[in-house]
């Protein structure tokens, strides 16, 4: 007669073993997937960080180099660790371009955040011509095209904002340039004005204030 082993023994057998352990695999797929999703909702929902950086364009060619830089360097290690995790599947390659695209996206928005923060120590106003208003009518996202010198540019204000400012007229920006050397736009405002000058009203003679005095005595 066998001996049967006895179910409560507690010991569990190697079948059992495999369905409890993580497969090194299957974890990085989730994580490939996971930066997936992170850069759509950064793309989508944090794009005023980079839309309001002065030069925005120099900043995302610099450190977005670096950002790819370091995406391409964890998916050669993932590669050099694992390397017959792309070849199992067309499914492991896209979660390959979910790591480039991922780790791109949290480093290049985690740049431009930590220079936002940064820049609110050393806040200051400059003066900035609205060249045109435009407003994206299936997001109600609003923009808005200034020259800064002679650089322009397109910018990404808050709605309540925008609507306070008007195409030909000067305007207030309250800048502060962070700590990787960019300029951070945190309020558009109008102009402040010391007085008001009505350019419709001729200008008064020296002849009618003389001829006004004289009737007054």
């Amino acid at each position: 007669m066998g001996i049967r082993s006895d179910p409560s023994s507690g010991q569990a057998g190697p079948k059992s073993r495999s369905k409890t352990e993580m497969n090194p695999d299957r974890l990085l797929e989730y994580l490939g997937w996971f930066f997936l999703l992170m850069a759509i909702v950064l793309f989508k929902f944090a794009g005023q960080l980079m839309e309001n950086i002065i030069r925005s364009n120099s900043f995302l060619i610099l450190y977005g180099s670096v950002g790819l830089g370091i995406a391409v360097l964890v998916v050669v290690l993932i590669y050099r660790l694992r390397p017959g995790f792309f070849k199992n599947s067309e499914t492991r390659g896209r979660v390959g371009l979910g790591y480039l695209l991922g780790i791109f996206a949290v480093l290049i928005f985690g740049f431009a955040r930590i220079n936002k923060e940064t820049g609110m120590v050393n806040k200051h106003t400059i003066k900035a011509l609205v060249l045109k208003k435009a407003r994206n009518t299936m997001y109600g996202t609003t923009y808005v095209f200034l020259r800064i010198g002679s650089d322009e540019e397109r910018f990404q204000p808050e709605k309540s904002q925008w609507e306070l400012l008007f195409e030909g007229e000067r305007i207030d920006l309250e800048v502060g340039r962070g700590i990787f050397g960019y300029r951070y736009i945190y309020n558009f405002l109008p102009e402040t004005r010391t007085e008001s000058v009505d350019i419709k009203s001729p200008p008064v003679s020296r002849q009618e204030l003389t001829g006004n005095a004289g009737s007054d005595r």
